[in-house]
């Protein structure tokens, strides 16, 4: 038997090395694609399952690294500036107001950072940028045809088309135009690149279907975004691409525009088959054009194609004006589109003034967390406490106050410092490429795409909370680590050191653990509710339902024990046994009783300022007869929404009760401490009525504060409570 070497030959290890690259290029290219299917991994099992996924190909990747000896890992200023975003989301945590809030958020913080170190890794050459380009146009191509064909009728995609609004799966009209525009501009450079005329007929009816979805969601916001990261693409083109760029762009949105009022019109009139076909016109002219270009470039000449393009854009900007002018011409849009447009610059609209006022609450919220923030989920928890009106808002509407909040001046320090970094990365690229001669043409362009497509993402973000969507995050960090990798290739330090995928290593390994946690938590709290509704339908079924429910929630809470919403449930739970035990006069009822608490306590300190965790810890405690804690959370509710009235109401409610009941105790003093706290409630509202901002109230952008009529019945009960005394004393004496 002849003895062969074990080690593989140099050239089977390259292979195998290869071989691995590849199918790790092409998971990454679905991790990046399937978030916007998810409805934008928006909910927290889905967002959970995505950090295992990354995590594993960050693992992956790890194994590829050490087996290529590579171990170069920041090597520009980019990469070190979102790392540190990562790091500003952990020194959030250690004053965060919500700390679950706070470790979810610094975990996808550090899910976004892995994405973009993975995508950074795959896009080795400008072929496999290319491809993770097209797969972000493909998947922008997928949102808008489903939003399409839910609006035509044609798919029951979950809220994908909502009272004459194209949603698609990212749920919110306003994201999914800003991301399907900021799509456009993949479209362009891929468009702009290739000479295979099959391939331009698919890219310009791919764009056509992006504009016509963007356009057709009536939003203002992405409108006049798309208009400057057009103004940012056209700059960092040069000389002829210009006007071939120009040409495309203008022909393709022109078309988006005229289509967007007749397909308004067959969707509105419950026409879906006229929706098809509407769109399967306006598809066949967008790709007509790339055949109108070609013979514009046959017969003038490349020399005078700007010329060309210029008289084209004359025409048709005088062709609309004048159809606009003419009678009836504006009827030809769409009289919603019509009035978006115009609110563009109406200043005095509602939705500049409430942005307005996001901006100076965050800023006074800033103020007393300055330095590390509030934790992810600070905003929605503090913002009721620096309202001068009640307007509900989960996000601030704008990333940049939301990372102000969330992780204070250190943090919204990095994410400026990200964007800086990232237009100095393509002007100081821009130069040197101007100057070489070399095969610089391909790689400009799908920078210029994808920088268009950042910042179209990023301007959106200023007016609205794209980036609160964690699909649309991933889309952003995959463009910014294709922008660092074009730009900063040449410039890269590479710093070998093992100590840096030690450290991404510890990083994989943190995110994998939270992750799996939240997902296995997300798991028992899902069956969990399946038991609760169970006994919701079928009282009958309590004992054996509640035990199972119970079980369910305790291993959810060991897995997640961030989670306050699980604590609630518990304690829901464990109330109710309480009670059931207590009647047989069961010696058991004392724990039951002890472990109702412990879980309201540890729900409300998981989540202080959220009134439904302390409203469900205020219903627990209630139900178990417990005074001390139902009158500290109801004032807990007053102090976390001082401008809603209904947390007056409660706190009424629950201190008459109180009153009743020490009166009923023979303990007169404390009885009358609680009823003087209900006769006060009128003048403090008073009081917090003279703080509203009343310019606001009087433009209908929020609800006055004022005594309602239930609470004014429960003062005047109090009132003759507290005489009854008053004459038992006088009778007495």
């Amino acid at each position: 038997m002849n003895n062969k070497s074990s080690k593989k030959s140099p050239e089977s290890v390259f292979e195998l090395q290869q071989a691995l690259s590849q199918v790790l290029l092409a998971a990454v290219c679905f991790l990046v694609f399937y978030p916007l299917f998810l409805r934008g991994l928006y909910f927290d099992k889905q967002m959970a399952g995505n950090f295992i996924f990354t995590a594993v190909l960050a693992a992956m990747l790890i194994a590829i690294k050490v087996k290529k000896r590579d171990y170069s890992l920041l090597s520009t200023s980019l990469d070190i500036a979102i790392f540190l975003y990562v790091i500003a989301y952990l020194l959030s945590m250690f004053k965060a107001i919500h700390i679950g809030d706070a470790a979810w958020g610094f975990l996808k913080a550090l899910d976004y950072f892995l994405i973009y170190i993975l995508v950074g890794e795959v896009a080795a050459d400008i072929k496999a940028a290319r491809t993770i380009l097209k797969i972000l146009l493909a998947a922008g191509v997928g949102v808008a045809v489903i939003g399409l064909l839910a609006a035509t009728g044609y798919s029951n995609y979950p809220g994908a088309f909502v009272n004459n609004h194209i949603m698609s799966t990212l749920q919110y009209h306003n994201t999914m135009a800003a991301f399907l525009g900021a799509m456009c501009f993949i479209g362009l450079a891929l468009l702009l690149t290739t000479t295979n005329m099959y391939r331009r007929l698919i890219y310009s009816g791919a764009i056509f279907l992006m504009a016509l979805v963007t356009i057709t969601a009536i939003s203002k916001g992405a409108l006049l975004i798309i208009v400057m990261a057009a103004g940012i693409f056209f700059l960092i083109l040069s000389g002829r691409l210009r006007w071939v760029y120009l040409f495309d762009f203008i022909y393709l949105y022109v078309l988006a525009f005229l289509f967007s009022s007749f397909f308004m019109q067959q969707i509105t009139g419950g026409q879906g088959t006229g929706g098809i076909i509407v769109v399967a016109a306006g598809t066949i002219l967008a790709m007509a054009g790339q055949w109108l270009k070609k013979q514009l470039s046959l017969r003038i000449g490349g020399k005078s194609l700007k010329k060309a393009a210029l008289i084209i854009l004359i025409v048709l900007a005088a062709g609309g004006g004048l159809l606009m002018a003419a009678p009836g011409g504006q009827n030809f849009i769409s009289q919603e589109l019509n009035q978006e447009i115009k609110e563009i610059v109406d200043f005095n609209d509602p939705s500049y003034l409430y942005r307005a006022d996001f901006i100076r609450w965050g800023v006074e919220i800033a103020r007393d967390y300055p330095l590390t923030g509030t934790g992810a989920g600070g905003w929605k928890a503090l913002l009721p406490q620096y309202q001068d009106y009640k307007y509900t808002a989960a996000d601030a509407h704008n990333h940049m106050i939301q990372v102000l909040v969330e992780t204070g001046i250190i943090g919204w320090a990095v994410f400026a410092a990200i964007w800086v970094l990232v237009i100095m990365a393509v002007v100081k690229f821009k130069r040197k490429a101007s100057k070489g001669t070399d095969g610089s043409h391909e790689f400009m362009v799908m920078l210029g795409g994808a920088s268009a497509a950042a910042a179209a993402i990023g301007l959106h973000a200023l007016i609205d909370f794209d980036l609160s969507i964690p699909a649309i995050f991933i889309v952003l960090v995959t463009l910014l680590a294709i922008i660092n990798k074009i730009t900063g290739s040449s410039d890269a330090r590479q710093l070998k050191s093992s100590i840096q995928i030690a450290g991404l290593g510890v990083l994989v390994l943190m995110l994998f653990i939270g992750g799996s946690g939240f997902y296995a938590g997300s798991v028992y709290t899902d069956k969990a509710n399946g038991y609760l509704q169970m006994i919701e339908q079928d009282a009958d079924s309590l004992a054996l339902h509640r035990d199972a429910a119970i079980d369910c929630l305790e291993k959810a809470v060991i897995y997640d024990p961030f989670k306050a919403e699980n604590q609630i449930s518990l304690s829901r739970c464990y109330a109710s046994l309480y009670l059931d035990l207590a009647q047989e006069e069961n010696p058991l009822a004392a724990d039951a009783y002890k472990k109702t608490l412990a879980a309201i306590v540890k729900a409300e300190k998981l989540m202080p300022c959220d009134t439904r965790t302390i409203n469900g810890a205020l219903n627990t405690a209630i139900a178990i007869g417990n005074l001390e804690h139902s009158v500290g959370l109801a004032r807990k509710m007053v102090e976390i929404e001082p401008n809603q009235i209904g947390s007056y109401e409660v706190l009424g409610e629950v201190l008459y009760g109180a009153s009743r009941y020490f009166l009923q105790s023979g303990d007169g003093e404390q009885a009358e401490i609680y009823m003087a706290e209900v006769l006060e409630m009128p003048d403090i509202i008073a009081e917090q009525q003279n703080n509203l901002n009343h310019e606001r109230i009087a433009k209908r952008m929020g609800r006055n504060l004022k005594v309602s009529d239930d609470l004014e019945a429960l003062v005047v009960q109090t009132r003759k409570l507290q005489q009854g005394i008053i004459g038992s004393r006088q009778g007495g004496s």
